[in-house]
């Protein structure tokens, strides 16, 4: 694996910084490593401080990516997902 990742000037998959590179990647890797890129920056936004509705929002974001990008879906994290949605549209103003 690691020898992917020189192609990504990385030394692990999570330190690649460049979507472009990452698009060249052969499939489903470039899949794989796309979805690990938009998750870095879904945790370091969350790092930084994001309100509830922010963080549900990054939540829902990250659930989708694993649908569509790595179609890899856990039971649990779609529980999750429609029971947020249910609480967020109960605390939702009108």
């Amino acid at each position: 694996m690691r020898y992917r990742f020189k192609q990504l000037n990385a030394s692990e998959l999570s330190d690649a910084l460049d979507l472009s590179a990452i698009e060249q990647l052969a499939e489903p890797l470039n899949r794989r490593a796309r979805h690990v890129f938009h998750e870095n920056n879904r945790v370091l936004q969350i790092r930084k401080g994001v309100s509830a509705i922010e963080f549900g929002q990054l939540m829902n974001e990250s659930h989708l990516s694993l649908k569509t990008i790595t179609k890899f879906l856990f039971q649990r994290l779609i529980s999750w997902f429609h029971y947020y949605n249910k609480i967020m549209t109960y605390l939702a103003p009108n």
